[in-house]
């Protein structure tokens, strides 16, 4: 065992926090998701279709990420170091949460809870630990590591920026470029603002439900039957925050085999004679 020393933490571990170890747990989980996701055969655009899809495409990889990350941090001994904050930050930041956290009420409140079945709900439901998984792995262990030898701001920095990286790995999952560059931006602003919650209230576990609440809301997997009402509200009060290039849903927000092949209207039939009567 061996003592963990700075401004923010002081604590026995098992092993010696290290830069590279925090982000070699970062890589591992990053690679772990994007294989399965992967091996899943399931589509990104798909995933939204039904129960079976969201769970082999997207809650199998946070099961095994969960379990990984899980294991790791406790061979390491890194638990209290990358949940818990040896003192909090200044109170006032605590402003930019609860504006995420209030969106996330709206997106609650808009959303479509007739259009669940049981079994999606419950595939849902799994996918809650994406709090755990992608806070732990970026603002719990990354974060221990880098701190062992670098000042806090790029602490701030490089955690947020490698999350709003890791969600890259969504194009080679089949999401087309330019939502999933929206994504990349959206998250290094959610990133802050959880790493300002970590700061401000001492601890990650509150970082991780709001990350958990906020990704997995209904308003997210109402595309199994029809857009939540409030969606397209969000999308014009909250651009980002209406998240079509969420990593659970359709690009397009339906599922593909219940799309209207004609989005402008009905088509008039073709003939090979024209409309216009006839004279004589």
């Amino acid at each position: 065992m061996t003592q963990t020393t700075n401004k923010r933490t002081t604590t026995w571990t098992r092993v010696r926090p290290r830069i590279w170890i925090g982000l070699l747990i970062f890589l591992g989980y990053v690679a772990l998701v994007t294989v399965v996701g992967r091996v899943s055969g399931v589509d990104y655009d798909e995933l939204g279709d039904n129960a079976a899809n969201l769970f082999q495409g997207a809650g199998i990889s946070l099961i095994l990420g969960a379990v990984v990350l899980a294991v790791t941090t406790t061979w390491l001994g890194w638990w209290r170091p990358a949940l818990f904050e040896r003192k909090r930050s200044v109170r006032w930041p605590i402003i930019t949460p609860v504006l995420l956290a209030t969106a996330m009420l709206f997106n609650l409140i808009g959303s479509d809870w007739d259009s669940y079945d049981g079994a999606f709900f419950a595939a849902s439901l799994v996918l809650l630990l994406v709090g755990f998984t992608e806070e732990m792995a970026t603002r719990g262990l990354l974060l221990t590591g880098l701190r062992s030898s670098l000042h806090e701001a790029w602490v701030w920095l490089i955690t947020s920026t490698l999350f709003a990286l890791m969600h890259l790995i969504n194009i080679f999952l089949g999401q087309p470029i330019a939502p999933t560059l929206q994504q990349v931006l959206f998250a290094f602003m959610a990133g802050t603002v959880l790493y300002i919650l970590r700061r401000v209230t001492g601890t990650l576990l509150w970082s991780m439900v709001l990350h958990a609440l906020w990704t997995s809301p209904p308003s997210r997997w109402d595309t199994v039957r029809r857009t939540s009402s409030l969606d397209s509200a969000c999308s014009s009060r909250f651009p980002l925050s209406s998240l079509r290039s969420s990593p659970w849903r359709s690009s397009s927000g339906v599922p593909k085999n219940e799309r209207d092949p004609h989005p402008d209207g009905p088509q008039r039939p073709t003939s090979s004679t024209s409309d216009k009567p006839v004279r004589t």
